[in-house]
């Protein structure tokens, strides 16, 4: 397989076209060969952020495949907290992308690290000014609620 992807970029720079993929690997290849390039993204590998689970009143999000979004508001220093359902069921494939998201961007971001990665299933990321926490079986056996 890799003959042929490197004889479509032969076949682009000689001829100063622009390869268009699907494969970041060979749009990687392509950039580093200085071959125009143009990625697109499949959409079943497309994610949510974390941060479009928050607005101005939302102090933490709780995730679990198969559950609605749990969103706990307010939480001030003597205000009221409450908890409430959003948005649709949040499939497993859905919530490993949101994680994977968080934790390769934890790799890249400024002010944003992994602090724990236990191989049984937990990990502690801080992703700028957000603390997650991101748990999987055993772990995440418990229910919510």
């Amino acid at each position: 397989m890799g003959d042929i992807d490197n004889i479509i970029r032969e076949v682009a720079l000689e001829n100063d076209a622009t390869l268009v993929t699907g494969d970041a690997i060979q749009r990687d290849i392509a950039f580093v060969k200085g071959i125009k390039v143009e990625y697109i993204e499949h959409p079943s590998k497309s994610f949510r952020k974390i941060e479009e689970f928050f607005d101005e009143e939302t102090t933490s999000v709780h995730l679990k495949a198969g559950l609605k979004p749990i969103l706990k508001k307010g939480g001030r220093p003597g205000g009221e907290t409450r908890y409430v359902e959003s948005g649709n069921t949040i499939s497993h494939r859905e919530l490993e992308s949101i994680a994977n998201n968080i934790v390769k961007r934890c790799r890249t971001e400024p002010e944003s690290f992994i602090e724990l990665d236990l191989n049984g299933g937990a990990t502690v990321a801080q992703l700028g000014p957000m603390r997650i926490v991101i748990t999987r079986p055993p772990h995440s056996l418990t229910r919510w609620r």
